[in-house]
């Protein structure tokens, strides 16, 4: 039996996550979020750009006529690019604060609590992972359906596709709900969509920790070492289930490489 969870090498580095929650009282969720994300051992966030990374969208609210402010952080967390949205807030800095405070209760608190709890309802038979296996091996992009059907309260939605091309190749982003939260997961420019498709649907499985695929990939530390910013998340990512008030992840799976 293997149990639903964000990779265990992310989170176990930092046994005091949970700690870290109660914390977040005492001290700013900003400077908390940094400190998580340094905190990485596996890939170090590169020392020539800053850890986290904010972009804003603003609006005029239609009831009350004031201009709001809604963050978005990237980070890089054991090289795997982030990007979390918060909710919409009357000044800049509060946006911040609203994005980092979710941010730290997705991944300090909601997987950690998954990865030390490892509730029943979030595990599989060794007869549901080979059927995994089975569709990877056979090229069909469908094994994302057979995980959702597999995981039915920790994978809260089906997988919803989106098919991006860039000249002569194209990139597949996969947009679904873990634990109730909106998520987008992006994989590698590909020659045709089928071969996308199955490449993301790899990744996925990779990044979620599920037993036969971990071995597969690796990450690539000179990959996300040479920009100075955080490659952007998928476009419309923003636009998958998004309800204001909820926090929205962007997961780029296009810097790890097949070993």
């Amino acid at each position: 039996i293997w149990t639903f969870g964000l990779q265990l090498r992310v989170h176990t580095h930092y046994c005091q996550s949970t700690a870290m929650a109660h914390e977040r009282s005492d001290r700013g969720s900003i400077s908390l979020l940094q400190e998580f994300v340094q905190s990485s051992r596996h890939v170090p966030p590169a020392s020539h750009r800053p850890v986290l990374q904010w972009s804003f969208e603003s609006r005029t609210d239609p009831l009350t006529a004031y201009i709001e402010f809604r963050a978005t952080v990237g980070f890089s967390l054991d090289g795997v690019p982030h990007h979390v949205m918060g909710s919409w807030q009357r000044a800049k800095r509060p946006a911040q604060r609203d994005a980092a405070g979710r941010t730290l209760g997705l991944f300090a608190g909601r997987w950690s609590e998954q990865l030390l709890d490892t509730p029943t309802r979030c595990r599989t038979s060794e007869a549901d992972t080979r059927r995994l296996a089975c569709e990877v091996e056979s090229g069909r992009v469908g094994v994302l359906d057979v995980f959702a059907a597999c995981l039915p309260d920790c994978v809260t939605s089906s997988p919803c596709w989106t098919i991006c091309w860039e000249g002569a190749r194209c990139r597949a982003s996969v947009h679904m709900e873990l634990l109730s939260v909106p998520h987008s997961f992006m994989g590698k420019l590909c020659v045709t969509e089928g071969t996308a498709k199955t490449d993301v649907a790899k990744r996925i499985l990779w990044y979620l920790s599920v037993p036969g695929f971990v071995e597969d990939l690796e990450m690539d530390p000179e990959t996300t070492k040479c920009t100075r910013e955080i490659p952007p998340p998928p476009l419309g990512w923003e636009q998958s289930r998004l309800q204001n008030g909820r926090v929205l992840s962007s997961v780029e799976l296009h810097q790890t490489k097949f070993s």
